[in-house]
């Protein structure tokens, strides 16, 4: 990945708040720590797409610590996309944590505005997933 791809990924980190970003496996795994409290190395995946005034929305956050998943299995369409129409109570993805499956669901209906993470991508305990509008 080159800089201006690197540049994205801090500029996506900032945007959702997120303190750390780890992508892939292996000898191609990379990391992102903001604050200088870690080695910094470029991600396998494009940041997820935005939509204008997406800052504005209810941020959905990960209860947990997990892998974030953005379909019910590989290979299937996303729960939902940025611009999708959600009601209170959908699932919008599923955070894998300690070999367990769990559904995040919204709280409130509204319009998918961001999805502030990659699927596959490593998340904590109060990261930002999404924003409603």
């Amino acid at each position: 990945m080159d800089h201006d791809g690197i540049r994205a990924l801090v500029a996506l980190m900032e945007e959702c708040g997120l303190a750390e970003l780890e992508l892939g496996e292996g000898p191609g795994r990379v990391r992102l720590v903001r604050a200088g409290a870690g080695p910094a190395a470029a991600a396998a995946e494009p940041p997820a797409r935005r939509a204008p005034g997406a800052e504005q929305g209810r941020a959905v956050r990960a209860p947990m610590a997990g892998t974030f998943y953005a379909a019910p299995e590989p290979g299937a369409e996303p729960f939902v996309e940025v611009g999708a129409a959600v009601s209170g109570g959908a699932v919008l993805c599923i955070i894998e944590s300690m070999k367990m499956m769990n559904e995040i669901k919204a709280d409130a209906g509204g319009e998918i505005l961001d999805v502030c993470v990659a699927n596959g991508q490593p998340v904590n305990a109060g990261d930002v997933l999404f924003r409603i509008g």
